[in-house]
């Protein structure tokens, strides 16, 4: 099969990393079609993955419906070329309507609710929506709910062996590691929202229990903070995560990709999502605050205190309870072939 795959963010890069391998090992044709957001051509080309950019990065919010535009007229001249038999994406409206106008088979992925405009002009359009069982709405009879996680696409056991990092960032094996995540807020499904108040007091707080502090952050620190900041390489973020005690984090899709790896995680924002409901409701991996900045604190030093065998334990139940991600997007995608083989 001809199949395309588009990226607009690094998450998606991850998510998609090993089955655009699996897809390439059978034989199918694997187009990579890209718009430029953060470490996205980075990731693309450390990981080796051959792609086209098709739309660079706006440089305001304003220019946000622009750049989608010029991706989509991007995308579509590609594939009148390509001729795809199959388009794979995470929420991006202009797969689908693509897909749609090529004739191609339109597979949406999205594990966030509250991206509903993105979802309101591109869902329609999906022939197939796969969703994570937690997902809080109903999008339809194409909308397919499976038992997994996105993180699990790249951070299942199958997929991912952590390397030990820790001196390289001069951190302490024998103290215990907090890992701060603040990030910027300019995603189109993030406007709106907030995260971090007084994040300084977090800081002060966490290093009265001589807990060692680390923050990685989108955008810049106030003075105070810079000499907590490091700079960690994006294929090495997940092997910091995995060596942390624990993460206080603005991230969405970071506070998953710890509580996957037996990290606890603490999530700082103004809205939640039915995958962090869950992990905090039926595994415990994840603490949600009710107040900011009091709860944020209390949350963290709560879940320092509890011995790290009961996160691997968690853990494991996650796992047991969840597939690899990788081995089920390939799998529906072999059904796939076998349909359009059958009909050509």
């Amino acid at each position: 099969m001809n199949i395309v795959i588009t990226i607009q963010h690094p998450a998606h890069v991850h998510f998609f990393k090993h089955t655009i391998r699996l897809l390439q090992r059978d034989g199918h044709r694997v187009d990579v079609f890209a718009r430029v957001k953060d470490l996205v051509p980075y990731l693309l080309d450390h990981y080796g993955i051959d792609y086209e950019i098709l739309a660079g990065e706006p440089a305001s919010p304003r220019e946000i419906p622009i750049t989608q535009i010029r991706f989509e007229y991007g995308l579509l001249r590609a594939c009148r070329r390509i001729d795809p038999d199959v388009m794979l994406t995470i929420g991006a409206p202009a797969t689908t309507h693509v897909a749609t106008l090529c004739g191609a088979t339109a597979l949406l992925f999205t594990d966030t609710e509250h991206a509903r405009f993105q979802l309101g002009i591109s869902v329609p359009f999906a022939d197939r929506v796969y969703t994570v069982e937690s997902f809080a709405d109903d999008l339809g009879d194409h909308q397919i709910r499976y038992p997994g996680l996105h993180e699990l696409a790249y951070l299942h056991p199958n997929r991912f062996e952590p390397d030990d990092i820790r001196s390289r960032y001069d951190i302490d094996p024998d103290r215990k590691l907090a890992v701060v995540r603040q990030i910027s807020w300019e995603a189109v499904h993030d406007i709106g929202h907030s995260g971090f108040d007084q994040l300084e007091t977090l800081v002060e707080e966490l290093e009265a229990d001589d807990v060692q502090v680390r923050i990685t952050a989108e955008g810049e620190l106030p003075s105070q903070l810079e000499p907590y900041q490091v700079t960690v390489p994006p294929e090495e973020i997940h092997d910091l995560l995995y060596h942390a005690d624990v993460l206080i984090g603005e991230s969405g899709t970071m506070t998953l990709e710890s509580a996957v790896l037996g990290t606890p995680a603490v999530f700082v924002a103004s809205f939640t999502a039915g995958v962090i409901e869950e992990l905090e409701s039926e595994y415990g991996l994840v603490c949600v605050p009710e107040e900011r900045p009091t709860g944020v604190v209390d949350c963290a030093k709560r879940l320092l205190r509890i011995d790290s065998s009961v996160w691997e334990q968690r853990r494991q139940q996650l796992l047991d309870d969840k597939v690899d991600t990788t081995a089920f997007i390939h799998e529906e995608i072999q059904a796939l072939d076998g349909a359009v083989s059958t009909r050509g």
